[in-house]
């Protein structure tokens, strides 16, 4: 990373285009790049309720984030997840580690990966 690029070169590696740029806006929106603690959030959605949910949650916690759950938009008998993590610094192994593990949770349950964000400090 130089003084005139705040994207690490890492990004360029990230295969989903999407992922790719806005961590790209992300780093260039934030004061020192992506370096900085901040709080990350990733977000689950059309969530079952009931047994599905207590066992996302479970899974959530035990990896080290707290969760907010509440309804999903206009679907009655589905969940909304947020999972919070303060403190997150953003890098390379955190942000592939953290986006698989999501993913997974999403393919495993049923629910859909509806993104992440993160403050820019």
């Amino acid at each position: 990373m130089n003084m005139f690029n705040k994207s690490p070169k890492w990004i360029s590696e990230i295969p989903v285009e999407r992922e790719r740029e806005a961590l790209t806006r992300l780093a260039h929106a934030s004061r020192h790049g992506l370096e900085d603690p901040r709080e990350m959030n990733f977000e689950l959605l059309d969530i079952k309720p009931g047994e599905i949910i207590n066992a996302i949650v479970d899974l959530i916690e035990k990896a080290g984030w707290s969760c907010e759950t509440g309804p999903d938009g206009d679907k009655d008998d589905r969940i909304a997840l947020r999972a919070i993590k303060k403190d997150y610094v953003l890098t390379r192994h955190t942000y592939l580690r953290d986006f698989v593990f999501f993913n997974r949770i999403a393919k495993m349950y049923g629910c859909t990966y509806a993104g992440w964000f993160a403050s820019n400090n």
